[in-house]
């Protein structure tokens, strides 16, 4: 029967009820929520003992069923979990009767003779089916509450896929947001720890020869750990590390800069154009920061280098970032790819932004970081791990 005729049976208080279950059905987001009003909606349009929502697995088998609250539900749930002809129903896929044999005092004790079976489809697979008892019989519902209940079937449907699809980019949402926090304590905190590392080894190494120097750079040492645990506190608030949110880009690269110098001893050459932040927004400017920071860690820990070449210009609406050594290098022919985490999450943040990244390098040669990022983000979406091409 299509949905259709179905209606051109119901007089206007059945239409008016279908109207109102739908509205309530379509206002539930969750699954569990869809399948728990379903029942009661069922009992709201027409008169029965018995309702129940049943969600049946792959293999035929009930994975979830859901009842109204009367007394025997649970009776009437256990009945449709063992009789052997709920499969057959399920492969057919139609609206039918079920018949429910006569219980010897010690099965069951049911007083309905017979459910009436109608599958919530969806492209012509059925996602769920409804049960609803007919109160001794097919002849005890008429043939315009069926055709209500089908109606009503066509918009547990919809309830349901929205459910679903609800449900999905939910969890979808957690992953990439638990993959954006682990790129951004590793770009803005681990670094900055490595930082601080460096410089307590460097004062343990001239501690011997001059106290003066040593304790110059225990003080920066002492400053470098009050600015991670000031980032962490902003993380914690709003994700975003405190020595770049309220700054412009070029200052916070300038400090930047500075701690790395005096971490590491490395002559470090820079060229910022000084329009860099005019019309840049922050999901370009955090992007740029982080990408420059994790090429700075990565000459520290792998590179060896003596110098470093930093330049950030405007070419139209993008900006460019060229960060270069004279260090050990490595070669990136060989391993195919980008190594290592740090170097994919700079790859992903320009990527994410609707720019992109290369990263070129020859042993005993150095390396050679190009990153290009539109000043206003053309790609809204969260940050996700991506291939490298």
């Amino acid at each position: 029967m299509s949905v259709d005729v179905s209606l051109s049976l119901l007089d206007s208080k059945q239409l008016s009820a279908l109207n109102s279950a739908a509205l309530r059905l379509s206002s539930q987001r969750s699954l569990n929520d869809v399948v728990e009003t379903i029942p009661e909606l069922i009992r709201n349009m027409v008169s029965t003992r018995f309702a129940a929502i049943v969600l049946p697995g792959r293999d035929g088998k009930i994975v979830h069923c859901q009842t109204n609250s009367d007394d025997n539900c649970r009776e009437y749930a256990q009945y449709l979990q063992s009789d052997p002809h709920i499969r057959e129903l399920f492969r057919e896929k139609v609206t039918a009767i079920l018949n429910i044999p006569d219980g010897d005092g010690e099965q069951h004790t049911l007083v309905d003779s017979s459910l009436l079976c109608i599958p919530v489809l969806s492209s012509d697979v059925a996602i769920a089916y409804m049960f609803v008892s007919t109160d001794g019989g097919d002849a005890a519902m008429g043939e315009n509450e069926q055709a209500q209940l089908q109606v009503f079937a066509e918009h547990a449907s919809t309830a349901i896929q929205n459910a679903l699809l609800f449900e999905r980019s939910t969890q979808q949402a957690v992953l990439e947001e638990r993959e954006r926090i682990g790129m951004d304590l590793h770009d803005g905190i681990i670094q900055s720890i490595y930082a601080v590392g460096l410089s307590l080894e460097l004062s343990r190494v001239v501690l011997g020869d001059d106290h003066t120097e040593a304790g110059s750079h225990l003080s920066e040492a002492v400053d470098g750990l009050d600015n991670i645990i000031r980032d962490i506190r902003s993380y914690i608030m709003d994700l975003q590390p405190g020595r770049i949110r309220n700054e412009p880009l070029a200052v916070a690269l300038d400090r930047l800069i500075r701690e790395f110098r005096a971490n590491t001893l490395v002559n470090v050459q820079v060229d910022v154009a000084p329009d860099i932040d005019e019309g840049a927004d922050d999901p370009c400017c955090l992007a740029l920061f982080h990408i420059t920071q994790e090429a700075l860690a990565n000459v520290a820990k792998h590179a060896r280098a003596s110098s470093v070449n930093i330049s950030l210009g405007r070419l139209g609406d993008r900006i460019i970032l060229d960060v270069t050594d004279d260090g050990a290098g490595f070669d990136s022919q060989e391993i195919g790819g980008i190594p290592g985490h740090g170097l994919s999450n700079m790859a992903v943040r320009a990527q994410t932004l609707g720019g992109d990244l290369t990263v070129t390098s020859s042993p005993g040669e150095g390396t050679h970081v190009v990153a290009v990022v539109p000043v206003q983000a053309s790609v809204s979406l969260p940050p996700a791990l991506v291939p490298f091409p």
